[in-house]
Formats: C-alpha cells, sequence, structure tokens
C-alpha cells in the first residue's frame, strides 16, 4: 500500500483475518493519526495512510493547548 492507495474494510480482513486484532490495529493506527478514515460515495469505509509530509505539518498543531 502506497501513500495515495486506500485499504478497504475487505483488504484489511485478509491481512489480519481476527476481528479483535484487525480492530484493534486499526483503532491503534487511527489513533496514533498514521490512518486517516474516509467515506466513500456509497458509504464505503476506507482507510488511507498518512504522508510523512502530513505528519511533520500536523503533529506540532496537535500539542498545542
Amino acid at each position: 500500500m502506497t501513500a495515495t492507495q486506500e485499504l478497504t474494510i475487505k483488504q484489511a480482513e485478509s491481512i489480519i483475518p481476527d476481528a479483535s486484532a484487525r480492530q484493534n490495529a486499526l483503532n491503534f493506527l487511527l489513533g496514533v493519526g498514521l490512518f486517516k478514515s474516509l467515506i466513500g460515495p456509497k458509504g464505503a469505509l476506507s482507510f488511507r495512510a498518512v504522508t510523512k509530509g502530513e505528519l511533520t505539518t500536523w503533529a506540532p498543531l496537535e500539542f498545542e493547548g
């Protein structure tokens, strides 16, 4: 998966078949900001990896208080 590709739920299921482990992994990646969730035009959920550039740009903003 490259930064411009999306990971669908079906693809995630094939990578991590165990539902609990898959949910934990996706929640972790979303929580630390390495994945962004996307909703397609038909309501399908997918995920996109965050680029290093995005991390560099947004990380300082998340810690301002």
